[in-house]
């Protein structure tokens, strides 16, 4: 599943051309990091170690935030449009809702999966 997300994502991202706010990126400000969120927390299931999941858990909450405040500082200064995207745009956690877009995305997913083959 988070290698889908991050197909998904991948397939919208013109990094640093222009601001991603189409496919998952409408739903939530960081698609790719979600993906690695759920291959994190799967891997650290498989391996039925609450020591692993600690250590995880723990890499997630002290590095991403990092890098997402250093990002959204990036995007601030490539896309000045992104103040007001921020303000009426998408929340900084994915919402749960049913995709109803999902026929469109079909497009941009299988063309995204060759960046994996």
């Amino acid at each position: 599943m988070g290698l889908l997300i991050r197909t998904w994502s991948a397939g919208h991202l013109r990094k640093e051309k222009e601001l991603a706010i189409s496919g998952p990126y409408q739903y939530t400000r960081n698609p790719l990091y979600l993906g690695n969120f759920v291959i994190g927390v799967s891997a650290a299931f498989a391996s039925r170690s609450w020591w692993v999941l600690g250590y995880f858990a723990a890499y997630f909450l002290l590095f991403y935030p990092l890098v997402i405040k250093r990002e959204m500082k990036s995007m601030k200064e490539l896309f000045p449009a992104f103040f007001l995207y921020e303000k009426i745009g998408t929340p900084p956690v994915i919402i749960i809702q049913v995709i109803d877009k999902i026929s469109n995305e079909i497009d941009v997913f299988s063309n995204a999966i060759g960046f994996w083959i």
